[in-house]
């Protein structure tokens, strides 16, 4: 799936071992955005890494041509 230019993946943070703690997977077609994936792993949850991932995501959908 991210071979495919449409979609794209956001990682955030990193747990003690070094690996990501949260993850979104998105994809763009024409002016629209799609969430496909938002991951967050537990010991990180409520704790704003996921609105964090989002905004993020929601600019990089904006840089690749999305409206909403």
């Amino acid at each position: 799936m991210l071979s495919n230019d449409r979609c794209f993946a956001l990682l955030g943070g990193r747990d003690k071992d070094g690996l990501p703690a949260s993850f979104v997977i998105c994809r763009v077609i024409g002016t629209e955005s799609e969430l496909l994936w938002l991951g967050v792993m537990p010991e990180r949850q409520r704790r704003g890494s996921a609105r964090i991932l989002m905004l993020s995501a929601l600019d990089e959908a904006c840089s690749r041509g999305a409206e909403t």
